[in-house]
This record gives structure tokens, sequence and C-alpha cells, in this order.
């Protein structure tokens, strides 16, 4: 089973889980359990409350977000998946949008489709750190 967005998730709901995973008092894995979410999830799972699931949990995995030249590549492998195969973002764009993604790629995937409309609107090629700054503004309302 694999849950996303686990964080939205309460402690009551997080506990019942633990009766899931004892099944058959841990002789055999009858359930494998995927929780996906934000980093906010592990300070819920430190609760006191919540002991007896840690406990329960084998794999532990935290994605820390891409640094600058990821944020490069990534962005450049999209525009290749469209064939374009043009610079459309300045090298000091980069930055900016590393900065602004907060270590979200669903937040710097906004944030780059507001850009490119932007950029098209007003003409602007390559797209600057000024049009990346209103796709956030707009990409956050």
């Amino acid at each position: 089973m694999v849950i996303d967005e686990v964080q939205f998730l309460s402690k009551k709901v997080l506990q019942e889980f633990t009766m899931l995973m004892n099944f058959a008092f841990d002789s055999e894995d009858y359930c494998t359990l995927i929780l996906v979410g934000q980093p906010i999830i592990e300070k819920t799972l430190r609760a006191k409350a919540l002991e007896p699931f840690r406990q329960r949990i084998n794999m532990h995995y935290t994605l820390t977000g891409f640094t600058v030249d990821e944020v490069k590549k990534y962005v450049e492998d999209r525009l290749a998946l469209v064939h374009c195969s043009k610079e459309l973002f300045t090298p000091e764009s980069y930055h900016t949008l590393h900065s602004l993604m907060q270590g979200s790629t669903r937040v710097l995937n906004a944030i780059i489709t507001k850009s490119l409309i932007i950029g098209m609107n007003h003409e602007c090629r390559p797209i600057n750190t000024d049009v990346i700054m209103e796709a956030n503004e707009e990409a956050r309302v």
C-alpha cells in the first residue's frame, strides 16, 4: 500500500497503521506500507504515541532537494523532452529557481511553467530572474 501526502494524516490514523503492521505478530510480512510526504512527517513520527508504529519502519529515506546544478540539469532535461534545444533561461536564473523552490519539485515545476508563459507574453528571451520572480508571485497565489 502506498500513501502519498502522509503529512496530512492525523496521529490517530497513523496509530491505526500499527494494528495493520501487527498482523501475525511479525512472523510474516503480509503488508508493505510505503509512506510518502513532506519532511514535516519526521517530526510527527517522533511523537510518543507513535513509538510502536515508528519501531516497525524498516527503511527511511529523505530526499534533500536539488543543488543549483541539478536544477539546471532538471530544467534542461524537461525542455529536451519537448525538443527544445535552445537556452531559454539565463545562467543566473537557475540560482533564483533553486532558492525559490525550497526543495519542492512541484514548486519548481509551477515556477518553470509560469516563467515560460510570462516570458512568452513579454517576449523575453532568455528568461531572466525578473520573469522568474513574477512567475513565483503568480504560482503562489
